[in-house]
């Protein structure tokens, strides 16, 4: 189980104490209620495209035993979270539907295993057959990392603006507003953390963002308008999990990640891997710069 102690440590990021930000709570909460926000068209364009993908990904038979598990299971998030092992076979990994979701909900569901997703214009929990998943520590570099004047120009950093890269990675991939202000909160709690790709203007180009479940990180969501920017940041992202001892990285994404390096692993060995690295834990904002030749321009735990 996670210890959160969203009381104890709420004031993480005050005003002077480690990895301070100048706006005051209010003052965040206002802004990422803006940033997170949707209109009620793009709303519907979300609910409607979320369905359109789940038609085309889990068919006839996956999207009626989804609405079955739904309507079955409409107090699940207010009795408890779902046993990641019992889960449906039709749509595959789907083990219920959550109810009134808190930041400690969220981390107490990725210590056992399961993520939350959006399904049927919800929220349910998923604990899918195979994870994609990569050793920080043996990570390689993907083929096609940016080269030549031009890639001088781009660096990456981690945690300096966490809420637009979330933002742009969460509209990627079509993520309710309430779930992205939930992975907001766990970013001022010291557990959320982005990476960021930037040009030479000091804009996003790529980037995501996760959260840290002891010495496993689950990345969440990506986005990158070329593939070489977004292997520039999972290259630092995961040489900067390796140097803070991480065991594994996990990306909840499953397609193409075989071209940055994840492999497939069975859903038993990845609960064994949680357990594994259960006993380690690291909270706070990460600081790191680092240029696309190498040369790293800050870091910190």
């Amino acid at each position: 189980m996670i210890d959160i102690r969203a009381k104890q440590i709420g004031r993480l990021f005050s005003e002077g104490g480690p990895g301070a930000v100048t706006a005051s709570p209010s003052e965040r909460r206002r802004t990422r209620e803006a940033l997170f926000a949707e209109t009620f068209w793009q709303r519907a364009a979300r609910v409607c495209g979320a369905a359109g993908a789940g038609w085309s990904v889990l068919g006839l038979r996956g999207l009626a035993g989804a609405l079955g598990c739904v309507l079955r299971d409409k107090a699940i998030g207010v009795a408890g979270l779902p046993d990641p092992a019992v889960v449906c076979a039709h749509p595959e990994g789907l083990c219920g539907a959550s109810g009134a979701l808190t930041a400690e909900a969220l981390m107490e569901g990725y210590a056992r295993g399961l993520h939350a997703a959006p399904l049927a214009g919800g929220l349910a929990w998923w604990s899918p057959r195979r994870r994609m998943v990569v050793r920080p520590r043996d990570f390689q570099s993907p083929g096609g990392l940016p080269m030549g004047i031009a890639a001088r120009a781009l660096h990456v950093t981690l945690d300096r603006d966490f809420d637009a890269a979330a933002a742009i990675a969460g509209r990627c991939h079509r993520l309710p507003p309430q779930l992205m202000r939930l992975y907001a909160e766990l970013h001022d709690m010291g557990f959320a953390h982005s990476f960021e790709v930037r040009g030479a203007g000091g804009g996003l180009l790529a980037g995501g963002f996760g959260v840290a479940v002891g010495g496993v990180f689950v990345t969440l969501a990506m986005f990158g308008e070329e593939e070489a920017q977004t292997a520039l940041g999972l290259s630092v992202f995961n040489g900067h999990l390796a140097h803070l001892g991480f065991g594994l990285h996990d990306c909840v994404e499953q397609s193409g990640l075989e071209r940055f390096g994840f492999e497939p692993m069975a859903r038993a060995d990845y609960f064994n891997a949680l357990l594994e690295n259960s006993g380690f834990g690291m909270l706070g904002r990460w600081q790191l710069s680092r240029s696309a030749d190498g040369r790293t321009l800050r870091r910190a735990a």
